[in-house]
């Protein structure tokens, strides 16, 4: 039996990298397009894909790296505008996002989130 090795240069990886997150991105622009109509309405394909590639490394600064939690970061970044995590109202939601007593960002992110909610639900 021959043990065949095979070898995955770097730009190979670069190139597998560029094709998920194109696709990504994709799907981020038709998820905001069906639950944020509203929002999304004034932007054209290109400025929709550049929001989405904007709001990544944004929610990567909180060490969210799984496709649903930046999913989850651009959903209130559509609910609450972009830079929501820097306006002084929203302090509070910074400071989740940032707290080391959870050292875990995907849980922070849904508690964040479910907090949100909580907030919403008592205004309503």
């Amino acid at each position: 039996m021959t043990t065949v090795i095979l070898t995955i240069r770097k730009e190979q990886i670069r190139v597998f990298d560029e094709m998920a997150m194109k696709q990504f991105i994709e799907r981020m622009a038709i998820h905001i397009r069906k639950h944020f109509p509203e929002e999304s309405k004034s932007m054209d394909d290109e400025q929709m894909k550049n929001l989405i590639s904007n709001l990544i490394p944004a929610a990567k600064k909180y060490g969210l790296v799984s496709e649903r939690d930046i999913c989850t970061y651009i959903n209130l970044s559509m609910f609450y505008g972009t830079d929501f995590d820097k306006k002084p109202d929203n302090k509070w939601m910074a400071d989740m996002l940032i707290d080391r007593s959870e050292p875990n960002p995907s849980i922070r992110i849904k508690k964040l989130y479910k907090e949100v909610l909580n907030r919403l639900e008592e205004q309503a």
